[in-house]
């Protein structure tokens, strides 16, 4: 567990001033007008999501457009299974001429990282006053955050099974959506498709479990946030088409 935190300490350090302290920033200053730390979660995590809304939609969209390449993709793989190099030059072409790029759906992982390190940090501190000597000048001060949400459950608690077992089930829910429906002739990328639909949901439950659940709450709703997205894009997309 030391070394764990050891490696990340360097990145918590980093992250502080850029993405800890002003994320705590803004949950105090809503916390002033509603002093309910599970709706300032929800509306903190409303606000994040919006800012980087045309980056996930970009990505979803990229998504979106993989899946109806995969039967292109499947014929490339067929065509070429015993010439790596050239099935990678079909590929590499195929993604050029519709203008997609294979990395895309990890752009907005990338984005969310430093901030689940951030939250994370920010909601095992809720209930310790010390996360009050970060304000700035400008933001109204409290003497204190209480960390129980709508009355019912403390956020700054571990080993919160129903909030971690719905932020599981929505990951999976979310994989089901995004998956191509038709499956890959490849037997490797079929296997990190049943990866994602079933490791990722249990493996979320379980490195999330032992933290706030204040972390929970946010994965829920920015889970819910991008299913609306996803839905909102394949119901445009099908308007268009008609």
């Amino acid at each position: 567990m030391n070394f764990i935190k050891n490696i990340f300490a360097p990145v918590v350090k980093l992250l502080r001033p850029i993405v800890y302290v002003p994320l705590l920033n803004v949950l105090v200053f809503f916390y002033h007008y509603i002093p309910d730390l599970g709706a300032v979660i929800i509306i903190l995590t409303i606000l994040i999501r919006l800012l980087f809304v045309r980056s996930f939609h970009k990505s979803l969209k990229q998504q979106k457009i993989m899946q109806s390449l995969q039967p292109k993709i499947n014929e490339i793989k067929a065509k070429y299974k015993d010439d790596k190099q050239k099935e990678m030059q079909a590929m590499m072409e195929l993604y050029k001429e519709n203008e997609v790029s294979p990395f895309s759906s990890c752009s907005s992982l990338l984005f969310q990282l430093p901030v689940l390190v951030a939250l994370s940090t920010l909601f095992s501190r809720a209930s310790s006053d010390a996360i009050l000597h970060d304000l700035y000048s400008f933001i109204p001060h409290i003497s204190h955050i209480n960390p129980i949400a709508f009355g019912l459950v403390d956020l700054s608690a571990k080993n919160n099974y129903i909030l971690v077992g719905i932020a599981a089930i929505l990951q999976y829910a979310q994989a089901r959506l995004t998956l191509p429906k038709q499956k890959s002739t490849d037997p490797m990328q079929n296997s990190m498709q049943t990866s994602m639909l079933y490791f990722f949901p249990v493996m979320l439950f379980v490195s999330i479990l032992s933290l706030p659940a204040g972390l929970a709450l946010y994965i829920i709703i920015t889970t819910l946030f991008s299913v609306a997205q996803q839905y909102y894009i394949i119901r445009k997309d099908a308007q268009e088409s008609l």
